[in-house]
């Protein structure tokens, strides 16, 4: 679970995809209020269903795994207070990791915390979970401005590869019997035969299907330190606060325009993009409002940005799924290229009408011509259009 703001209990009750049973590990970005008020009261909510399985199943409750928590220096003194007050200094099991730049405070222990400090590497990325379950994968943070008195944290999860089938007909024919030699080749480890001849699994594997990988950026105006990270990314979900009409309101405010979401996402290479965080300016529906301006103009800007129309507005409960195979990524790449042809096909139609219609009346032609240059100088038409390539870096400079 990604940020615990207020309210995150209530919602999870109503939902009908996701529930706080199925949780574990809890990352914050910062500590504003709207990102970390619902904490201490889901974590209390998940020990008591993690008590009430422990009583069905019959295990003793010193049996319970702790939950854990990501988070900025201080995380620890925020739940500390809470559990003081509010439990009597019990509270749920919990394990808190801050994530600090300076030399890491030694590890301590108070009533059911234990809390530890997690140092950066020397690129400022943090290496915080290396999970070696049964789905591996890790999760990356690094540091992002957001106001002059707090950062925030871009969280990156990636899964590992999946390796390919083993070619168990070719080792059958070598001789190779099934057995705990099999178990070490699928791994794709180097493995020595009872005769003494090693031979590498990773010559007896099918291709490998590339691991999922999800970027969370949210609460910032620059979220340039956080690209190669996301390169590649099947999701990246960006704060979405403004529309760039009001860019420099969102520069003073810590916050990202759609079309900071939208260049991101192309840099990075990501395949699709979830805008979030709009200021409640926006509605989702202008139907029953007069004159209110609705998210989908961050969409229209986004996809203008990203150049790619894999782009949705994210709401309440809404589930996204993230495709394993790679053959569904390269079927979204093929209808991306059908897509830029059709739109050259398009254009050369269009010139090829307007050079029928120069020979046929020149004045009206000169005049179309004109139009099309001044719309193209303009850029952006009605959220629309055909404009320059506008650069990350130089746009965030710029502002």
């Amino acid at each position: 679970l990604f940020d615990c703001g207020e309210g995150t209990q209530i919602q999870a009750m109503k939902s009908e995809r996701f529930t706080l049973s199925s949780v574990t590990t809890i990352f914050i970005t910062h500590m504003h209020g709207d990102h970390v008020f619902g904490l201490f009261g889901v974590l209390c909510e998940m020990q008591m269903i993690a008590l009430d399985l422990a009583k069905t199943i019959g295990q003793h409750p010193r049996n319970i795994k702790p939950f854990k928590v990501y988070g900025p220096p201080g995380i620890a003194d925020y739940l500390k207070v809470l559990m003081t007050t509010a439990t009597g200094g019990k509270g749920p099991l919990v394990d808190i990791c801050e994530l600090v730049q300076s030399t890491p405070k030694p590890p301590y222990s108070q009533g059911n915390m234990r809390v530890r400090q997690l140092q950066c590497d020397r690129n400022g990325v943090w290496q915080v979970v290396q999970d070696q379950s049964e789905s591996p994968k890790t999760v990356k943070a690094v540091l992002m401005p957001h106001k002059s008195e707090m950062s925030t944290f871009a969280y990156v999860l990636e899964e590992d590869k999946v390796l390919g089938t083993l070619d168990v007909e070719r080792l059958n024919k070598m001789g190779i019997p099934p057995g705990p030699i099999f178990k070490e080749l699928k791994k794709g480890k180097v493995v020595t035969l009872p005769n003494g001849k090693t031979i590498d699994g990773k010559d007896f594997l099918g291709p490998s299907t590339p691991g999922r990988k999800l970027a969370i950026i949210l609460d910032t105006y620059d979220s340039s330190t956080a690209l190669h990270l996301a390169k590649d990314a099947d999701l990246v979900i960006h704060d979405s606060t403004f529309h760039s009409d009001m860019a420099k309101e969102a520069y003073g405010k810590g916050h990202s325009t759609a079309e900071q979401a939208g260049l991101f996402a192309r840099d990075a290479g990501a395949h699709n993009l979830a805008l979030t965080h709009f200021s409640n300016r926006y509605v989702y529906e202008t139907n029953h409002v007069i004159n209110a301006i609705g998210v989908d103009v961050h969409v229209d800007e986004a996809v203008e940005a990203f150049e790619s129309d894999r782009v949705v507005a994210a709401e309440d409960f809404m589930s996204i799924p993230i495709i394993r195979e790679s053959g569904k990524r390269l079927l979204a790449e093929a209808k991306d290229a059908q897509r830029r042809a059709e739109a050259m096909i398009k254009e050369e139609i269009k010139m090829a009408e307007m050079e029928d219609r120069a020979v046929k009346n020149p004045k009206e032609a000169e005049e179309g011509e004109k139009q099309t240059k001044a719309q193209k100088k303009g850029g952006r038409r009605n959220g629309k259009g055909v404009g320059k390539r506008v650069d990350l870096r130089s746009r965030i400079e710029s502002l």
